[in-house]
């Protein structure tokens, strides 16, 4: 690659990162030429027509919309979430301390009176076999219920993954709209500056123009608007402002849940490794193995 070439990539790099740079409003007196010509596209209904409601109330009116559908998909993601969360801290707990299981505590207080009464001399022999007989019993039907236990939670541990995985492009698709919404209201607050400009100069010079030239109601309805459309375009501003604002909480919100979710599947891939590599054989080796081909 050419020196020439080096400079024009590193100066283009430097436009794009001046215009996505994040929380950076460009002004209309600081664009460049092709920015400039998207904020004249925004400001033509105004421009057309500033003494219009109806074209100041659809300044922004689009990417407000757009943000609006982000925010009812991010609380979706959000429900959504919720209840896969819930699924993943169960089965992990169950894996790492045990089932909360009646029954199974039951059989193991079960077990524990055998084992007390194993070393009462006053038992037959009869009696001691029939205990030894029982244990075992109750052993291997504990080591079942275990066994079972743990391969439900593996199994709702794989497929409570692969809802995250769904849930983590859904988010990131939310996240894109949300970009594309926040970047197109700050285009209508960079190219505010110049409406503004024209609210105060070129738009009340026209409306006192014409005003003055017949003195009529009409003339007089037109630059009353005007007044009002300058100062509602500036609550307009403001509104838009306080969407952008509200967007980048918005992003926080789902890049902490993106996060929360990315780190739940590194624990999944975690757990499911240690299964196959330390739980399984383990298991294969016992005398219920759940993993023997069926007779």
């Amino acid at each position: 690659m050419s020196k020439h070439e080096k400079e024009d990539g590193k100066n283009l790099r430097e436009k794009f990162n001046l215009r996505a740079k994040p929380g950076q409003v460009i002004p209309y007196s600081q664009a460049d030429d092709d920015l400039r010509d998207r904020m004249k596209t925004l400001m033509k209904p105004i421009k057309a027509a500033p003494d219009s409601f109806e074209a100041l109330m659809g300044y922004g009116l689009a990417p407000l919309d757009k943000l609006g559908r982000v925010a009812i998909r991010l609380i979706s993601v959000q429900e959504k979430f919720n209840p896969v969360a819930d699924r993943f801290g169960a089965a992990l707990n169950t894996l790492q301390n045990g089932p909360d299981d009646a029954e199974m505590k039951s059989i193991g207080q079960s077990i524990s009176d055998g084992l007390a009464k194993e070393h009462d001399d006053s038992l037959t022999e009869e009696e001691q076999d029939s205990l030894d007989e029982e244990q075992e019993n109750l052993i291997d039907k504990l080591q079942l219920k275990m066994v079972t236990s743990i391969q439900k939670s593996v199994e709702e541990l794989k497929a409570t993954d692969k809802e995250l995985e769904q849930l983590l492009d859904e988010s990131r698709r939310v996240q894109r709209q949300r970009r594309d919404a926040s970047r197109e209201i700050g285009l209508h607050i960079g190219a505010a500056e110049r409406l503004s400009e024209k609210f105060e100069g070129k738009f009340l010079k026209r409306a006192v123009k014409k005003f003055s030239r017949n003195w009529d109601l009409e003339g007089k309805q037109s630059l009353k608007d005007i007044f009002k459309r300058g100062e509602d375009f500036s609550d307009r501003v403001a509104m838009l402002e306080d969407a952008r604002a509200a967007s980048f909480l918005a992003r926080n919100q789902l890049s902490q849940m993106r996060d929360t979710m990315q780190s739940q599947r590194t624990k999944i891939a975690e757990v499911l490794n240690e299964f196959e590599n330390e739980w399984k054989p383990l298991l294969q080796s016992t005398s219920i193995n759940p993993f023997a081909p069926k007779p």
